[in-house]
């Protein structure tokens, strides 16, 4: 019988990575709350589980006799953690899953250990978020311990955001706990990569560009590969290599974010899972030649692969909005798809919609993912697809 995987997750941009593993000769089931789940029509089985339900997926994983657990995003880390573990399978343990999905537990773990970071408190109430505030002082952002997608993160400017930034933080809280760190000038950079026995392989860096906004953290651009020297190159190589081992990495994707500081590299947060949106599924295979669905299956299946990427080129991931008014339609799109380094393309905004400032990743209703021989290739390309789009407003 050929190995059986599970995949947490069944969104739209997800079917890619079942297919990716398909190829392997693998058959992939795949579970997701909603019973409707766009990437249920290219698994081999399916199932209307919540990828958070440690008790579900275990019992859906025992069901199907899947082999190995892939978790996606941030929800289902611990239950692919519980599932992998139960099969003998190298991971960190369920206990270190907290150092991934709390920021609070990650930048303790990170200073006990002497990883790079910007001066940090934890709190769990509004006073105690002021008086953190005051104590490392303007500007700094306040977030949720645990939430993803820039969600409830804000900057804070002066003594009038504090109230502002302390209702956005706890209005997207998964749990009373947030942070207050200093706020790092910089480049920031996304690095996605994979730990095969305890070390680190790094496939894709890139910069980012982030929305023009005086308390929202909004990323609109992440551009591969980093613009950045080798030496500066290397120092973030060595320090996400150094944040993943004092978190307990063994094995598995990672996602991570630093910035490059005037003072140095530090570290912003790691997950225990890939990228998200395109960047697994596509990105890291345009610019690295690594198939990251593939790799990480064969990872922690222990399988004897080599993981480095084959080479390095240009890919652009681009979020976009539609003008100020009131949307009506967008034409193009169909073009704009077919343009050369394209590889995809999408917007998500109904007629009517009042346009709004973005406050988090998951309200940007617009994306484009290009790909180019060099960073340079990839960006022209994303801006000329975004040229050819025209949108009609009132």
């Amino acid at each position: 019988m050929s190995k059986r995987v599970l995949q947490l997750g069944g969104g739209v941009l997800m079917a890619r990575s079942i297919q990716k593993i398909q190829e392997l000769g693998y058959e992939v089931f795949c579970v997701d709350m909603n019973p409707h789940a766009p990437a249920f029509a290219f698994a081999d089985g399916h199932a209307a589980v919540n990828i958070s339900d440690v008790e579900g997926v275990d019992k859906y994983a025992d069901e199907i006799g899947a082999h190995v657990v892939l978790a996606l995003n941030d929800a289902g880390v611990l239950p692919a953690v519980h599932a992998n573990k139960k099969r003998g399978l190298k991971c960190y343990d369920p206990e270190q899953v907290k150092f991934f999905t709390d920021k609070g537990y990650m930048r303790e773990r990170w200073k006990e250990f002497g990883v790079a970071q910007p001066k940090f408190q934890v709190c769990t109430t509004a006073q105690e978020i002021s008086d953190a505030v005051h104590d490392i002082g303007f500007p700094c952002i306040v977030k949720p311990c645990m939430m993803w997608g820039s969600r409830g993160v804000s900057k804070v400017n002066n003594e009038n955001d504090i109230a502002f930034a302390t209702q956005f933080a706890m209005e997207n809280a998964r749990g009373a706990r947030y942070i207050v760190e200093e706020f790092m000038s910089g480049t920031e950079v996304s690095i996605e990569g994979l730990f095969k026995d305890g070390k680190a392989f790094i496939l894709a860096k890139a910069d980012k560009e982030l929305q023009q906004h005086d308390n929202y953290r909004v990323t609109i651009q992440i551009n591969y590969e980093a613009a950045l020297p080798d030496a500066i190159l290397h120092e973030i190589d060595a320090l996400v290599s150094k944040a993943g081992a004092a978190m307990g990495f063994e094995s598995g994707a990672l996602h991570a974010e630093c910035m490059v500081t005037p003072e140095g590299v530090k570290m912003i947060e790691m997950a225990g899972r890939p990228g998200g949106g395109h960047i697994f599924g596509a990105i890291v295979e345009a610019v690295s030649g690594v198939s990251m669905p593939q790799a990480l299956t064969q990872i922690l299946l222990g399988e004897d692969i080599d993981p480095s990427a084959r080479f390095r080129r240009g890919a652009c991931y681009k979020f976009f909005n539609a003008p100020e008014g009131v949307f009506q339609s967008v034409d193009n799109v169909e073009h704009a798809l077919q343009m050369p380094g394209i590889i995809d393309l999408g917007f998500t905004m109904a007629e009517g919609t009042i346009v709004r400032t973005m406050d988090h990743g998951a309200n940007r209703p617009g994306y484009i993912v290009s790909q180019g021989i060099n960073r340079a290739e990839a960006i022209g390309c994303a801006e000329a697809a975004f040229a050819a789009l025209k949108f009609n407003m009132r």
